[in-house]
């Protein structure tokens, strides 16, 4: 019952960074109504991970920033979630977003 849009960027020549935008809509008889944004970075170069998860319907943000480093195992990755709780905000419907700059 839902429906995601993703935006994708991956930079190869003069840049290390990709980045994904995915935002999820439920249908809420008013329209496509957004309920989720998820936005994740990674820098191929160094390793560096930024994951930032937010849920419209509970206000909450899960925020993760990481690194891949060389461990005895191959990469391992050291993820440390943060919780916030957002603002409230009016509803925000896909009629009126526009697509993301993708950093």
């Amino acid at each position: 019952g839902t429906l995601r849009l993703t935006f994708e960027r991956f930079l190869s020549c003069g840049g290390w960074a990709t980045s994904k935008v995915v935002y999820t809509f439920r249908h809420d008889g008013k329209g496509m109504r957004l309920i989720g944004q998820d936005t994740s970075t990674f820098m191929r170069n160094s390793g560096e991970e930024t994951m930032d998860s937010i849920n419209y319907l509970t206000g909450r943000q899960k925020i993760v920033n990481g690194m891949y480093e060389a461990g005895e195992n191959g990469l391992e990755r050291d993820l440390t979630p943060r919780w916030r709780p957002l603002a409230r905000t009016a509803p925000r419907y896909l009629e009126s977003l526009l697509a993301p700059e993708l950093e």
